[in-house]
């Protein structure tokens, strides 16, 4: 029996914008099978995208590289086979040595696949194209640069310096972000919430599709700008500036009790604009929402 979101993908026509979950599992497990980055692609249009995967595919199927989860490569560069246990070198036949480890990640890891990632206190962990089976954690005064990236859990970081995630990654959990680093997020997907709270830490997340919520608060400032979001956009307690524009929102976007400043252009909500005891007032133009709410009536 075929992988179930194996199958859903392929006759969905593997459009990886479909906001079925089990669509974009079926994807990612093509991606482990042939060893193609399906998330640098997402600037193509869908129907390009599909052809590309399904030729891929097929491709790789009538040469017989695709086997299972075989070609997916560990860190050490050995193949893991089925049990995900090694199981040989890589096709390429050349080991390739990493620059650092998961387990204390402080340097470059590359196009592997790792358990879980941890970045100590102090590090900079650099990951391109790396595929985690489970969670990323960076600590205190960390920084976390990840490009291409797959994450079957959840980046969380607290007191951390710097967390980028950009060029087309994906998180199937949430990427959370406590207390004084700023979180860049852009042009990626993130199946779960983006939270960014507490003093010090800073948000920017641009051109990104965020299944759940974006939920900024008691922080500095945050530019949230050309994102599609299933859930709210939900800004609360904020003392530095704030800006939202040309969002789609699935859901409601909600200003309430922040002092920094906060400007609204061109945003699209399905539900409801609320805003309230915000000083100053917010401003700006060109929203459309079910209903305008308080201090956002007229904007």
């Amino acid at each position: 029996m075929p992988h179930r979101g194996l199958r859903v993908a392929l006759e969905n026509g593997i459009s990886w914008t479909s906001g079925d979950a089990e669509n974009r599992r079926g994807i990612r497990a093509i991606q482990k099978l042939i060893g193609v980055s399906i998330m640098t692609a997402s600037s193509r249009p869908p129907l390009v995208r599909s052809i590309f995967l399904v030729t891929t595919l097929l491709t790789a199927a009538a040469c017989g590289e695709v086997s299972g989860p075989s070609s997916a490569t560990n860190l050490e560069g050995a193949s893991a086979g089925p049990s995900g246990n090694s199981a040989g070198t890589s096709t390429a036949g050349a080991t390739t040595t990493p620059a650092t480890s998961a387990e204390f990640c402080d340097g470059l890891i590359g196009a592997v696949t790792v358990e879980e990632v941890n970045v100590p206190a102090g590090a900079t962990c650099v990951l391109e194209g790396t595929w985690v089976d489970g969670n990323i954690s960076v600590r205190t005064g960390s920084t976390l640069l990840a490009s291409g990236i797959v994450v079957d859990g959840n980046i969380q970081a607290e007191d951390a310096r710097e967390v980028t995630v950009i060029d087309g990654s994906y998180i199937e959990g949430n990427i959370q972000v406590k207390r004084r680093a700023l979180a860049t997020i852009l042009d990626s997907t993130v199946d779960g919430d983006v939270q960014v709270e507490e003093r010090g830490a800073a948000l920017d997340i641009s051109g990104s599709q965020v299944y759940g919520n974006i939920q900024f608060g008691k922080a500095g400032a945050a530019t949230i700008q050309g994102n599609r979001v299933d859930g709210n956009i939900q800004l609360e307690e904020n003392l530095g500036a704030l800006n939202a524009s040309g969002n789609e929102v699935r859901e409601n976007l909600q200003v309430f009790k922040n002092r920094g400043g906060v400007t609204l252009v061109q945003n699209r909500i399905e539900q409801t604009l609320e805003c309230k005891e915000n000083r100053p007032a917010p401003t700006g133009s060109g929203n459309i929402a079910g209903e305008k709410k308080d201090q956002c009536r007229r904007l």
